[in-house]
């Protein structure tokens, strides 16, 4: 019926880094729990679910995309920032990384369990340390489920 409730457990103090939630049965109890990590507030949280089990979930979206679809980068090329989208037709966890052309990892913009539909995220240039990186070609790689998709772009200065 969706009807949840949820009594929160904190397991640790410490999250560094951590920017998940997952939906899992923590307990063994037969119904789904919630764990989270915040790396603004340094904690890994447990919210268990104390209600009756989710008997079925819809999972149809109306309007969601019909396939996984990384779209060209807008603009190409550009400076300082360039838009990046994708649609998800299903829910999906999401790693959307950029590489320089050696291969190297640049920046990780994506990482997170995304819904299903219409998805953008902007890049401005810089690399994970927030240091403008020099122009060039870069690729931007997109992986959701199995599905798997890189494409170029170009930053010029």
């Amino acid at each position: 019926d969706g009807n949840e409730d949820f009594s929160a457990r904190i397991i640790t103090t410490s999250a560094d880094g951590a920017r998940s939630v997952y939906a899992v049965d923590v307990d063994g109890d037969g119904d789904m729990d919630v764990l989270s990590a915040s790396e603004f507030d340094d904690k890994i949280a447990w919210y268990e679910n104390i209600a009756s089990p989710v008997t079925g979930v819809n999972f149809n979206v109306p309007g969601a995309p019909i396939q996984f679809i990384l779209h060209n980068n807008y603009p190409n090329p550009f400076n300082p920032a360039t838009t990046i989208t994708y649609d998800l037709p299903e829910a999906a966890n999401v790693v959307l990384k950029i590489y320089n052309v050696l291969g190297r990892e640049v920046r990780t913009l994506i990482y997170s369990r995304q819904q299903p539909g219409p998805q953008s995220v902007v890049w401005d240039g810089r690399n994970a340390l927030g240091i403008k990186v020099s122009s060039g070609i870069f690729i931007y790689r997109l992986q959701a489920g199995d599905f798997v998709q890189t494409k170029k772009m170009i930053l010029l200065k």
